[in-house]
């Protein structure tokens, strides 16, 4: 198991990770939306959106595994990554 701070490094690692795929997938499909705000087909089926978005799928994942591991003492303790991981979600 491990402890509370080496769990706030690497949350804040993996938070990072997760910001920055985030962001590059914004960015690759920034523009590129119909009328109902879906991505279009051309640039899905690209190879730069397909590497970013496995990219974050890697991240969300990582991050995912990471909150399913700890003990929940850690996440009543450090109310600050349980709103971080709600930005997020929201985000995504």
């Amino acid at each position: 198991m491990i402890t509370f701070e080496e769990y706030k490094l690497k949350a804040a690692e993996l938070y990072n990770t997760l910001d920055v795929t985030a962001s590059a997938l914004r960015a690759v499909t920034k523009g590129n939306t119909g009328a109902m705000g879906l991505v279009s087909s051309e640039v899905r089926n690209s190879a730069a959106f397909k590497d970013t978005k496995e990219a974050h799928c890697k991240a969300y994942n990582a991050v995912r595994l990471l909150n399913g591991s700890i003990p929940k003492e850690y996440m009543r303790r450090n109310r600050k990554y349980n709103l971080i991981a709600i930005k997020v979600a929201s985000k995504v």
